[in-house]
């Protein structure tokens, strides 16, 4: 299959649109170790200039991954410990987080199997298997990899020409992570940082106290605030990912519920390609005098403390707008490569969690 991206990658900005200018560059330019301890096939791996826009809040989905470092299939499993086919030649505890010494935090990410998509901290590692932070159903031959997560470090990285505060008060650019395991709509920010004097703060917390290591899960957005006029400009680098993603949707019994969730696809997603529509994770609405689930975009518009205002729900076979005739189509809607969205879950006893399985269909 010959995979096809565009020219031009649009990310999501609040004042104006946001344009990345490069195509995504398809090159064998990775080589992660294998379980043999020779390389694995290439992949294809991107560089995606953004732009966010100055004086103005940009939700920030970040549309590629950290290249893998290992990649293996599943050999067995006990609980939440994966050992893996062939011989790995692993280190023992090279995965593991040490503040000061070892700074990244790694994930095994499920690119086959029925945990497609799936994400799983990495906690410990023998020289052959890996020791996961919640039990993972697994089953043999499941092809895996290990990446590490995006951080504020390796996200927001020096290199990047970010603006830098001299002082807690005075921050021009902030980076927000919403509080995306909170009950009800509209999360407020669970921590706010910024970059002063070499390393990256915490509203709060003392200057002198650095967080760079603070880890940024693949499947949740951030918030780019800027409060200074100039729009910044970051290049991402990583590796596309083309197997399935799997996000976790939760709804609750009390009343409605956002899930604030990002696809790290490099390209746009439609409503309808989504899979969203018949999925176990998006209630179909019957009536519309009565929406269920809704897929909820920020519109466009200048200005910070935005709040997503466009919502789309699925009736009678098709992608309807709130507000807008029901009999309208709108399935041609696109979930814009680097744009956070919400899936806004209707009222549901239980408080169940279901998986999204998003394909990927370049």
């Amino acid at each position: 299959m010959k995979f096809r991206f565009p020219l031009g990658i649009r990310l999501f900005g609040w004042r104006t649109p946001v344009l990345a200018g490069s195509v995504l560059t398809l090159a064998g330019l990775l080589s992660p170790q294998d379980a043999s301890g020779a390389t694995a096939v290439s992949r294809i791996f991107g560089a995606v200039p953004v732009v966010a826009d100055g004086a103005a809040d940009t939700v920030l989905s970040v549309p590629l991954k950290i290249p893998a470092v290992f990649r293996a299939t599943v050999g067995s499993v006990s609980e939440s410990t994966i050992t893996f086919s062939g011989t790995p030649n692993l280190t023992e505890d090279q995965f593991v987080y040490v503040a000061g010494i070892q700074p990244q935090t790694y994930y095994l990410f499920f690119e086959s199997g029925d945990l497609a998509g799936r994400v799983f901290t990495i906690t410990g590692n023998s020289t052959t298997s890996v020791t996961l932070a919640a039990a993972a159903a697994a089953t043999a031959d499941d092809a895996v990899a290990i990446h590490p997560y995006w951080t504020l470090a390796t996200l927001f990285s020096s290199d990047q020409g970010l603006a830098s505060a001299t002082n807690a008060g005075e921050r021009p650019i902030e980076v927000i992570l919403p509080a995306v395991e909170s009950d009800g709509i509209n999360p407020a920010a669970e921590a706010v940082y910024y970059h002063g004097d070499g390393a990256w703060r915490r509203v709060g917390a003392a200057f002198d106290a650095a967080f760079d290591d603070t880890i940024l899960p693949p499947d949740r957005p951030v918030v780019v605030r800027m409060n200074q006029d100039e729009d910044a400009t970051l290049v991402l680098t990583g590796e596309v990912t083309m197997s399935a993603l799997s996000l976790p949707v939760r709804a609750r019994a009390d009343g409605p519920q956002d899930n604030l969730l990002s696809l790290t696809r490099p390209l746009d997603v439609s409503l309808d390609d989504s899979g969203l529509a018949g999925s176990g994770a998006f209630e179909t609405t019957t009536d519309s005098g009565q929406i269920k689930d809704r897929v909820v975009l920020y519109a466009g518009g200048p200005g910070q403390n935005r709040v997503p205002t466009d919502a789309y729900f699925y009736l009678n076979g098709g992608w309807r707008k709130e507000g807008d005739d029901p009999a309208t189509d709108h399935g041609s809607v696109v979930i814009k490569a680097g744009q956070g969205f919400v899936i806004r879950k209707a009222e549901q006893a239980g408080d169940p969690v279901e998986y999204w399985v998003n394909t990927f269909n370049p």
